[in-house]
C-alpha cells in the first residue's frame, strides 16, 4: 500500500474510526431488537404459513438501514410455484402485476392465495393484491401482539401510508423501527423480466465479477392510488451485494462520510437531505465508472469522496438519480425547491468537506 498524504490519511482514519464506532452502536441495539422481531416471526407462520419469514440479520442484503434506529426488512413470502403464476406489465416502469394461473386453486396442503386476489370487472383473471397482502400481514401481527407479553421490551404495530411498521421499545436501550415489506422471488426467465438480462449482465461485466442471478424480488410496497395489483421490482439485494464487495475497500467509508456530513449539517437543522438509498445509488454508479479495486483503496478515499459529492450535485441539478438496473428515477417525485437547495448545499460541502469531516464527532 502506498503512503497517503498526511491530510488525506487523517481524513480516512477519522472516517474509519467513526464508522466502526457507528457500526458497533448499530449492531448492539439492532441485535437486541431483532431478537424480539425474530420471536414474532416464528409465531407468524403458525397463524399464516404465507408469512414464514427468514430471521432478521443486519448482514442480510434484504435488511436496509434507513437511519440509526430504522430499517426496511424485505420479508419473503412463502414460495408460489412459478408454474402457478405469471407476470404482466411493462417492467421498465419498475412494477409488474402477478397473475395466478387459470389452473391454480387453493388446497389444504399448500399456502393459499385466493383471499388476497383481485379480479377486474368482466374478467376471470386473478391478480395478487398488494394491499390485501399487507392487510392480512397486519392482522396476523396484531393477533400475536394481542396474545403475547414481551418481557424486556414492548412492541407495537402501526400502519401509515400502506407501510407496516413494528416499533420495538427496548426502554433504556432505545426505540427501533422495522418497516415490513412483503416480497416474492420471481424467476428471471419470466418474459416480463427478460429486458433486465442485458442490464444485469452489463453491470457484472463492468465489475468483472461473476455472480449467479437466477431470481429477482418484487415487493408489495405502496404505489400510486388504485394500483394495488402492482408489485415493485427491486434489486436491493444485488445492489447491496455489490456495495459490500471486499475488493471495493472504501465504498462504505464514502457512503458513511456523506451520510454523516448530512446528519451534522442538514438533518440536525431540520433541512432537506438525500436518503441513504439515493447515496447508495450514486455510489453504485461511481463504482461502475471506476470498477478497478485500486480506485477504492484508502489512498483514493478523498478522490472518490470528492467525485461522489460532485456527482450528487449534478444529479440534484438534473433532478435525476436513476437506478442502475431498472433505470427508474428515484428523485422523480421530489420537490424541485428541495433539490435546488440541496444542490447548493452539496456545492458548499464539496468545497469544505475536509474541514467538515475533521470536525465530526
Amino acid at each position: 500500500m502506498t503512503d497517503i498524504s498526511h491530510s488525506d490519511g487523517e481524513l480516512f482514519h477519522k472516517i474509519e474510526r467513526l464508522m466502526r464506532e457507528d457500526q458497533t452502536r448499530v449492531r448492539l441495539g439492532f441485535d437486541k431488537a431483532a431478537a424480539f422481531i425474530n420471536g414474532l416471526f416464528c409465531d407468524l407462520s403458525s397463524i399464516d404459513i404465507r408469512f414464514e419469514f427468514d430471521p432478521v440479520s443486519l448482514d442480510d442484503c434484504r435488511c436496509e438501514r434507513v437511519t440509526l434506529n430504522e430499517f426496511n426488512l424485505m420479508c419473503t413470502l412463502k414460495h408460489l410455484p412459478y408454474e402457478e403464476m405469471s407476470l404482466e406489465g411493462d417492467a421498465r416502469s419498475g412494477a409488474v402485476k402477478l397473475k395466478l394461473a387459470e389452473s391454480y386453486s387453493d388446497s389444504y396442503d399448500k399456502a393459499c392465495w385466493e383471499d388476497v386476489c383481485t379480479r377486474y370487472p368482466g374478467s376471470r383473471d386473478r391478480y395478487l393484491d398488494t394491499n390485501k397482502i399487507r392487510l392480512a400481514l397486519h392482522r396476523a401481527v396484531r393477533t400475536i401482539l394481542n396474545c403475547e407479553n414481551q418481557e424486556g421490551a414492548s412492541i407495537i404495530c402501526e400502519t401509515k401510508s400502506g407501510f407496516i411498521t413494528l416499533i420495538v421499545n427496548l426502554h433504556l436501550n432505545g426505540i427501533y423501527r422495522f418497516n415490513l415489506l412483503p416480497a416474492m422471488w420471481v424467476s428471471r426467465k419470466c418474459l416480463a423480466l427478460k429486458k433486465f438480462d442485458e442490464r444485469i449482465a452489463h453491470v457484472f461485466d463492468v465489475l468483472d465479477h461473476r455472480d449467479s442471478v437466477e431470481c429477482i424480488q418484487i415487493v408489495a410496497r405502496p404505489t400510486a392510488a388504485l394500483a394495488h395489483t402492482l408489485w415493485r421490482i427491486t434489486f436491493n439485494d444485488l445492489e447491496n451485494r455489490i456495495l459490500n464487495l471486499d475488493k471495493f475497500f472504501c465504498v462504505q467509508h464514502c457512503i458513511f462520510a456523506i451520510h454523516s456530513l448530512q446528519k451534522k449539517y442538514l438533518v440536525a437543522n431540520n433541512l432537506p437531505s438525500l436518503s441513504l438509498y439515493n447515496i447508495r445509488l450514486l455510489t453504485l454508479r461511481e463504482i461502475l465508472k471506476n470498477p478497478k479495486p485500486k480506485e477504492w483503496s484508502p489512498e483514493k478515499f478523498s478522490l472518490r469522496l470528492d467525485s461522489l459529492l460532485k456527482s450528487a450535485r449534478t444529479a440534484l441539478n438534473e433532478k435525476s438519480n436513476n437506478n442502475v438496473f431498472t433505470h427508474v428515477n428515484i428523485l422523480g417525485n421530489c420537490h424541485k425547491k428541495d433539490l435546488k437547495f440541496l444542490s447548493r448545499e452539496f456545492g458548499r460541502v464539496r468545497k469544505f468537506y475536509k474541514e467538515m469531516i475533521l470536525r465530526l464527532s
